[in-house]
């Protein structure tokens, strides 16, 4: 696993360098697939919400280790960081 992603559809490519390995813990996806579902439930479409979920869940990573290291991340760790970043 890495924070690197790739979203995409038949017309558009977005790669999103946010984040950090420490995104590879238990959890973490259903973080995303949570952000993505809200973003979804608010009105965007399919590339948008998977764009911007990706960036803000490795955003809160960012944030994340700006007070501790990457090994400690847990996904109630991400939780707490999307206040930060929202």
């Amino acid at each position: 696993k890495d924070a690197t992603s790739i979203v995409l559809n038949s017309k558009e490519i977005y790669v999103n360098t946010s984040g950090n390995n420490g995104l590879a813990t238990g959890g973490s996806g259903d973080i995303l697939s949570g952000i993505i579902a809200g973003l979804l439930a608010q009105g965007l479409n399919n590339i948008e919400a998977a764009s911007l979920g990706v960036y803000i869940h490795g955003m809160a990573a960012e944030h994340y280790v700006d007070k501790a290291n990457c090994y400690s991340l847990n996904a109630s760790d991400l939780l707490d960081e999307l206040q930060y970043v929202l």
